[in-house]
């Protein structure tokens, strides 16, 4: 559980960094060239390791837990199968459960992120932030798709 935790922990840390960098930019002086402040990078995983480090650590232990739950139940899984005790409405179940976790770990992922990004901007916590992302969301969500499909094609097809 600590390595899943860690993992996510780090990563979102340099997922906020970078969000930081974005925000230092884009909320630049008015008439600037939008050059970001000197050692924007540093700055921004000072600003993150001083006030938002609690938001970081709640959004990596939700999606910690909902991966811990996907171990678990590939383990038990795996000693079903060991055992032979697997019949096909278990094998079914297990593929259903396994489906519904992952589902439901893209879309924690994705709000933390957004999340993220709110905090980033706001300087709200993690739950504030969240919330104020995903009503963003859900207003814009025509947008939100639209972009999506065409940043989905542009990358693909570089």
């Amino acid at each position: 559980f600590m390595f899943l935790w860690s993992f996510g922990f780090i990563g979102a840390i340099c997922f906020m960094i970078i969000a930081m960098c974005g925000v230092f930019w884009y909320w630049s002086n008015p008439g600037d060239d939008k050059t970001p402040p000197e050692n924007s990078v540093c700055v921004g995983f000072g600003l993150v390791m001083k006030y938002h480090l609690g938001t970081v650590a709640l959004g990596s232990l939700i999606v910690a837990l909902i991966q811990l739950a996907r171990v678990i139940l590939a383990i038990v899984e795996q000693r079903m199968k060991e055992v032979g005790e697997r019949t096909d409405a278990a094998k079914f179940l297990f593929k259903c459960l396994q489906c519904c976790l992952a589902y439901l770990e893209r879309v924690v992922k994705f709000i933390n992120k957004n999340g993220y990004i709110m905090c980033a901007m706001q300087g709200t916590n993690f739950i504030e932030s969240a919330r104020d992302a995903l009503n963003l969301l859900t207003a814009n969500a025509l947008s939100v798709g639209a972009v999506t499909i065409i940043s989905e094609y542009v990358m693909m097809f570089g």
